[in-house]
């Protein structure tokens, strides 16, 4: 299928699935499936609020450890592609920053919910 972001490059933007059906592939292998109503992407844009991400993940998280694990984050860390037709949005990091400065609990909520796939992907 359609990849919809590749292993390997920059990142700059997040996706919101509004149909069809996409695999999520590490190293060529599947990990998970993105439905309707689900994002991706997140990883990326995550890397680039280091300090707001400290300040969400439980307290004596080194910062110099976390700045280390996401350096490595600026890059997607997985293939999406598409196995079932439908329709992606992708959402600019300018939008997001935009929200982010509007009012910073937008980055808590979001944060929330993608904290177990952030720090799966930072693995420290």
């Amino acid at each position: 299928g359609d990849h919809a972001v590749r292993q390997g490059r920059l990142g700059d933007s997040a996706f919101l699935v509004a149909s069809g059906l996409y695999s999520c592939q590490v190293d060529g292998r599947e990990v998970r499936q993105f439905a309707p109503w689900s994002a991706f992407g997140e990883v990326t844009l995550c890397a680039r609020f280091t300090e707001r991400v400290h300040a969400c993940l439980p307290q004596g998280t080194s910062m110099e450890r976390l700045e280390e694990a996401i350096r490595n984050c600026r890059t997607r860390q997985a293939d999406v592609v598409c196995i079932e037709p439908g329709e992606i949005y992708e959402v600019p990091c300018e939008v997001i920053t935009a929200a982010f400065d509007i009012s910073p609990r937008i980055f808590e909520n979001i944060f929330q919910k993608v904290q177990e796939r952030f720090l799966e992907t930072i693995a420290f």
